[in-house]
Order: structure tokens, then C-alpha cells, then sequence
């Protein structure tokens, strides 16, 4: 989370960690679980998804600087989804929690934000596109925070002037 060198490697083994994990639960089929409780005999896999999905969300969030978009948006919740329905497919036991369900749906989009712009930002080898922005007015609001604002006339795809904290 702190230091990801070498970048690429740490983010396909956080996208792989799930998927293995979930493979595990399914192929020992009830030995591994996604949902053991305090003193269960059974090893418990959900720290691989908390981490994975929340790291790699945080990643996302931190190293990319994303537009409102609707791919991503419906990238999270399809990959979000089926990382959700996999879970629910390879424990079954997980069903009956509504906790453990709510607690999956809380890592599972975070994990598909990451993927669908992580996979964006590290297999686009376009050349980048630079802008001219005129700058038509800024603003320093404060209040608990200090926030800069900046509003921006027409610039690249934007046709109408946006403003920018």
C-alpha cells in the first residue's frame, strides 16, 4: 500500500490475491472459508479480500485522476459483482449473514474500482494528450478545510466551463 515497487507486479498480485483465494475456498470445498467465525477450526480466507480489495481501491483513488465516467462506473459494478457472486457461489454459508454479505459488497466494488482503472491507466500505451485550460477564476474556500478552487473555461472534450477544487 505504502510503497508498491515494482508497481505493475504489486497490482496484478493484489487483482490475483481474490481469485486465488476464492479458488482455494472451492477446490477444499468447506475446509477454507470466507466467513469463519472466532474459534472456528477453519482458516478463514477474508483477509485476502478486505486487503486486496481495499488496497488496491486506494491505489486506484490515489494514483489516478478520474472524470466521471460512466465505463468506469459500470466496469466497478460488473467486476465488483462477480467478485461478489463468486464469493456467494464457493461459500454458501456466506448467504445466510446478512454482516458477511454487506461486509462483501463493502470490498468487493472498492476491488472492482481498482481493477477497471488500474487495468485502464497500465494498458492504455496511447501518448498522453495535453490541454490548454484558461484559468477564469479561482477561489480559496475555508471552513474545517482549506480547499482551492479553480473554474476553467471550455477545454479539451469539456465544452462547458467547470470548476475544479
Amino acid at each position: 500500500m505504502l510503497y508498491p515497487r515494482p508497481y505493475e507486479l504489486a497490482i496484478v498480485a493484489l487483482a490475483s490475491l481474490p481469485w486465488i483465494a476464492l479458488e482455494i475456498v472451492r477446490r477444499w470445498g468447506g475446509l477454507f472459508r470466507v466467513d469463519a467465525k472466532r474459534n472456528d477450526a477453519h482458516p478463514d480466507v477474508a483477509v485476502a479480500l478486505i486487503f486486496s480489495g481495499l488496497v488496491l481501491g486506494a491505489r486506484s483513488l490515489l494514483d489516478c485522476n478520474v472524470f466521471l465516467s460512466p465505463v468506469a462506473a459500470w466496469l466497478t459494478i460488473g467486476i465488483g459483482g462477480l467478485v461478489f457472486h463468486a464469493a456467494l457461489v464457493v461459500n454458501r454459508s456466506v448467504r445466510r449473514k446478512i454482516g458477511t454479505l454487506i461486509g462483501l459488497l463493502g470490498v468487493s466494488f472498492p476491488y472492482g474500482y481498482g481493477i477497471a482503472i488500474e487495468a485502464n491507466a497500465l494498458l492504455d500505451h496511447s501518448a498522453g494528450v495535453t490541454y490548454l485550460a484558461h484559468v477564469e477564476g479561482k477561489h480559496i474556500v475555508s471552513g474545517r478545510t482549506t480547499t482551492y478552487d479553480l473554474d476553467l473555461g471550455p477545454w479539451g472534450q469539456e465544452q462547458s466551463p467547470a470548476s475544479f477544487a
